[in-house]
């Protein structure tokens, strides 16, 4: 009962600024600061107040007072939701009081400890300013605590200003009380550490998961999708064989078209289905293959004719009468290339106009040409070539 109620208050004492946050992700670092910001308090406070026992100088008590008050407005900025703001607050507070107290205390204080968990704690907060888009914020923070560090070594070497004085047995006292928070401090600060690493593998962990379950969904899906397209192809073969059956010219040109895109379908189904190629990064490898070119652009053009009529856009064909009758390529990749083309130059053409497609050789080369006529905004034009 007892640990539930501390697990309770806990919990609440870190809670301020996640009240509207749902992922864990987006909780965890708010959680983190305003974890460190609770310790800080405490130490800050059993710490100084330990020290004023011993030396009753205002130069501590009141500091003591003050620096507790910062880092309980740090969770008053989480609480507000000014998350970088309590981040900046925190790197701040640390830098200026940890020279302060350097100062003050003098040869108390193991100033090697010092510069350790101050370069902790600056690379801790320097991922928030990272992911809050703030460098340059984080530039002034590094170079000012460089410049803080520099003027406390130079204070220490000249005693441009003096620390208190303390007898030798308080000294040690004081110097072993620093020294330990500071190791506590560094060692809350790699804990943190390790609990976001395990998180990142854990989050890693699951979306691996997910992938796995995602390419088993598909796989599983495509499969089930084979299954009636190749009972529509083979309804389409067997009209193809019996269409000298039908009367008109047009119902034997509409069976043809028929075939057509049933075998194309099929054709990149099975290509998807080959999930070992996916996997192995090799799911754009070209396979050639002797194959019809004229058939091959016919088809495509076949194909995008009952989208273009339907938008009153005439496809024409225009082949060089040089062109190869078969040719040694990827039928499926040409296929996808052609049509893509096709289909665009249908979408983005203005109404009742004419998508031309010609092909002929240029130089060695076989080259594509689609035309059309439309009207692209200046905002697309700009990034019609982009992925």
């Amino acid at each position: 009962m007892k640990t539930g109620l501390l697990k309770s208050v806990f919990d609440k004492l870190l809670s301020p600024g996640t009240s509207e946050l749902e992922k864990p992700a987006e909780k965890n670092p708010v959680r983190i600061v305003n974890g460190i910001a609770l310790t800080m308090c405490f130490l800050v406070m059993s710490v100084g107040f330990s020290f004023y026992c011993l030396n009753r100088s205002p130069l501590i008590l009141y500091p003591v007072i003050i620096e507790t008050l910062c880092f309980l407005s740090v969770l008053g900025l989480n609480h507000l939701e000014k998350y970088f703001r309590a981040n900046l607050a925190m790197l701040v507070i640390h830098v200026i009081f940890a020279v302060y107290w350097s100062i003050v205390l003098g040869a108390a204080i193991q100033m090697e400890l010092l510069i350790a968990f101050l370069a902790l704690i600056v690379f801790h907060l320097s991922s928030a300013f990272v992911i809050y888009n703030e460098r340059k914020v984080l530039i002034y923070c590094l170079a000012g605590t460089v410049v803080l560090m520099v003027g406390v070594q130079v204070n220490n070497h000249y005693a441009l200003l003096k620390p208190l004085s303390f007898g030798p047995d308080i000294a040690n006292v004081v110097r072993m009380v620093t020294s330990g928070a500071f190791m506590l401090l560094i060692i809350i600060i790699m804990t943190t550490y390790v609990f976001q690493i395990k998180n990142l593998l854990n989050s890693e962990r699951k979306l691996k998961d997910a992938s796995v379950a995602k390419s088993i969904f598909l796989r599983e899906t495509y499969h089930e999708l084979r299954t009636p397209l190749n009972a529509i192809f083979g309804i389409a073969q067997l009209m193809q064989l019996r269409k000298d059956e039908y009367a008109t010219e047009e119902e034997r040109q509409e069976i043809d078209d028929l075939y057509s895109a049933c075998y194309v379908a099929r054709n990149i189904i099975n290509n998807v289905l080959d999930m070992s190629r996916i996997d192995a990064g090799r799911f754009n490898t070209i396979s050639k293959e002797s194959l019809n070119l004229r058939e091959c652009i016919e088809h495509c053009v076949i194909m995008n004719r009952y989208v273009a009529n339907s938008r009153g856009v005439r496809i024409e064909y225009q082949a060089d009468k040089e062109l190869p009758t078969v040719i040694l390529s990827d039928k499926l990749v040409l296929i996808k290339i052609i049509n893509n083309l096709l289909s665009n130059a249908v979408k983005f053409s203005s109404m009742k106009s004419t998508v031309e497609i010609k092909t002929f050789w240029n130089s060695q080369q076989l080259v594509f040409q689609i035309k059309n006529r439309g009207v692209i905004s200046k905002e697309k034009v700009a990034k019609i070539f982009e992925p």
